[in-house]
């Protein structure tokens, strides 16, 4: 089980200013109705596809202020994010 596991209807994750280096693959697969993830303000260095691919209701990512360096192809290919923040 994960971290998370439990919390099948969360819809919101504000993990901002957490000093995060990085994401377990699929750390986020036991919040399948997560619609909100806030990662602004961590150390994240890389995005892989295995981190969002289960999240199919995401619409809102901030990734802002990471220090990110390896966004995988296709990591954030869907157009289903209404509400993007890439910045880093």
């Amino acid at each position: 089980e994960g971290s998370l596991s439990g919390l099948a209807r969360l819809e919101t994750l504000d993990l901002h200013n957490n000093r995060l280096l990085a994401l377990d693959d699929r750390c986020l697969r036991d919040v399948p109705q997560l619609k909100q993830l806030n990662l602004h303000g961590n150390r994240l260095e890389r995005l892989g596809t295995e981190h969002l691919n289960d999240n199919v209701h995401l619409t809102h990512l901030n990734l802002s202020h990471n220090q990110l360096n390896n966004i995988e192809h296709n990591a954030l290919a869907s157009n289903r994010y209404s509400t993007k923040t890439y910045s880093y």
